[in-house]
């Protein structure tokens, strides 16, 4: 039987039933710890629902109550009722790291223990099947029992604990602490916690009056409220990027809608934004089980399109037009998300092209935003939407890394002859829109949405 420290109260049945499982059937000398958080080393919370320490490793175990047929990737898992979560599986990696740093940070004796991330379905009546690497560390029900007990199971040697528990237990005794409850935020109640970056926590929530929506996404924005003033000013600046850039774009149907911000707890503010329910263009990419027809393909480009060149008439640059960064709904629109890098004209906002340079992923960026993400225009975004189109078509990206193309200034590739549909017509379409020197691009995406009309139509 195992050991059970309670460091926080469970949160639901489901995570009181999955302790009661392992204390009753682990074996003797496993150690459970439950509902804890800990702050990393740069000050952010990080809840771990239950961490085990077993003779062979430490395992950190996020807990889900999901139920039904689940399929999905390494990106997003759909639910049997047709809603969509980003895959748990990173999280709980990140976890992880975290977990493995503060044991080595508090005895170096630590630093060699192995700690694997975990993600446990509580419900048995779950089913799931996921096109991802790491699949094998999803447990449904009891077999989480035997996971927890076969080192076999893990990526790496293992390297016992047994000496080590009672440091490990010291460390968390140490630097973990019962999470902050985090049932409502303002008028909000907490349904899931969707994701940590380090600049915002996600939420998926629910307004407790308005029901008209019965979902939103909240997007918890952290700041240092003991920083100088010209510091604290700067960080509050950037915090409010996306709203500016979503209050500007108020109203399409092609950009997720916005809320107002508000303040939350002294150090927070919290951004309430549409929950655009479906897959992200990434996740259709990388397989759940849904395949796009050229027709629907081309639907998407156009929907996409629509977006941009409302944004640029409104003076905003996206800067980060990626497939992460594309929702399809569940009724087929399409929705642009993320603004947090966008460039705003006209608008007395703190520019952080410095801040963001490094941070943008540089196979859908435009040469002269690698450049410096100063240079960005509407046709920076135009590039990083031919370099979609391409991948979308294609079914990978034209390129790993783009640093050989700044040396050579001349992009070759095209789309494969056998590629499905008009592919004569988008390889020209794909040659104009990522032209290595912005003026030889189109110059707009509404002439990208005329010319994808032509294809449509053909």
């Amino acid at each position: 039987m195992a050991i059970i420290h309670q460091v926080g109260r469970p949160e639901s049945e489901s995570e009181r039933q999955t302790i009661r499982l392992l204390k009753e059937h682990l074996p003797e000398g496993y150690i459970v710890f439950h509902n804890l958080e800990t702050v990393s080393a740069a000050g952010f919370a990080y809840e771990i629902d239950l961490l085990v320490i077993a003779p062979h490793a430490v395992y950190v175990i996020e807990e889900k109550n999901y139920t039904g047929h689940i399929r999905g990737n390494i990106r997003e898992w759909l639910m049997f009722n047709g809603a969509v979560f980003p895959s748990p599986i990173p999280a709980v990696n990140h976890k992880t790291r975290i977990v493995a740093a503060h044991l080595k940070k508090h005895d170096p004796l630590l630093a060699d223990v192995f700690c694997q991330g975990v993600v446990h379905l509580s419900s048995p009546r779950a089913k799931i099947k996921i096109n991802d690497p790491q699949a094998e560390r999803v447990t449904v029900a009891e077999e989480l029992i035997a996971y927890l007990s076969d080192p076999s199971r893990l990526p790496s040697p293992e390297c016992s604990t047994a000496g080590l528990r009672d440091k490990i237990c010291g460390a968390v005794f140490a630097g973990f602490e019962p999470p902050r409850p985090r049932r409502e935020i303002g008028v909000y109640r907490i349904l899931e916690k969707l994701g940590e970056t380090p600049e915002y926590t996600e939420y998926l929530a629910e307004h407790r009056y308005v029901k008209i929506e019965p979902r939103t996404r909240l997007k918890v924005y952290r700041f240092e409220m003991y920083e100088e003033p010209d510091k604290r000013d700067k960080q509050l600046e950037l915090i409010f990027r996306d709203v500016n850039a979503l209050k500007m774009l108020a109203g399409h149907p092609n950009i997720v809608r916005t809320s107002d911000i508000f303040p939350w707890e002294g150090d927070s503010f919290v951004l309430p934004t549409e929950w655009a329910d479906g897959y992200s263009l990434r996740g259709l990419m990388d397989g759940t089980g849904t395949s796009l027809a050229v027709p629907d393909k081309l639907n998407i480009f156009q929907q996409l399109c629509a977006g941009l060149e409302y944004a640029h008439r409104h003076g905003v640059i996206h800067r980060d037009l990626r497939p992460e960064n594309i929702v399809i709904c569940e009724n087929g629109t399409v929705k642009i998300i993320n603004f947090d890098f966008a460039r705003i004209a006209d608008v007395r906002v703190q520019t952080i092209a410095g801040q963001i340079d490094g941070l943008l992923n540089m196979r859908y960026t435009a040469p002269e935003v690698l450049t410096s993400p100063a240079n960005a225009s509407p046709r920076s975004d135009l590039y990083s939407l031919g370099i979609i189109i391409f991948e979308t078509m294609c079914g990978r990206p034209p390129y790993t890394t783009p640093h050989d193309l700044l040396g050579s200034k001349n992009f070759l590739w095209q789309l494969p002859l056998d590629t499905a549909g008009p592919a004569v017509e988008i390889n020209a379409l794909i040659r104009r829109l990522c032209a290595f020197a912005p003026e030889f691009r189109i110059s707009s995406a509404a002439e990208v949405t005329s010319l994808l009309g032509r294809l449509t139509t053909a």
